[in-house]
């Protein structure tokens, strides 16, 4: 399901890029941000991007409100977008492609601080809120 669409192939290989100026305003600088995925809606998008910022990355979502105005413009403009400063799109990448690699092996898991269950895509508890262990 990895949608690359601007900056690195799955391979991690360059590509053209469209890049993007993002002012940012606490820091004073500005970086370049580039497209990293292509969500299919909303939810899929912002699963992706708590994963990268769990590892640290940069993330905005660009478009994630757009889902109501589907069929007035072309489809793909309204999919929600990630896009990351370019010098962690490498490490964007190799996030989403283990955000995909885990999601894919998923299983039921219980909590190790509350004893909760949980279901496969919880990627945190839903009763203490404390991270899914790796490699469960």
């Amino acid at each position: 399901m990895f949608r690359c669409i601007a900056g690195l192939t799955a391979e991690g290989k360059k590509q053209s890029v469209s890049d993007r100026r993002h002012v940012d305003e606490r820091e004073g600088g500005s970086w370049v941000f580039v497209c990293v995925y292509r969500g299919s809606g909303p939810l899929d998008a912002y699963l992706v991007s708590h994963w990268l910022e769990r590892l640290g990355i940069v993330v905005q979502v660009r478009g994630g409100d757009l889902a109501s105005v589907r069929g007035e413009i072309p489809i793909m403009d309204a999919w929600p977008t990630l896009w990351v400063p370019k010098d962690q799109a490498v490490a964007a990448a190799d996030g989403i492609q283990a955000f995909e690699a885990e999601a894919a092996l998923a299983t039921a898991w219980t909590c190790p601080a509350c004893d909760e269950g949980n279901e496969p895509s919880f990627g945190s508890c839903w009763s203490c809120q404390a991270d899914r262990p790796t490699g469960r």
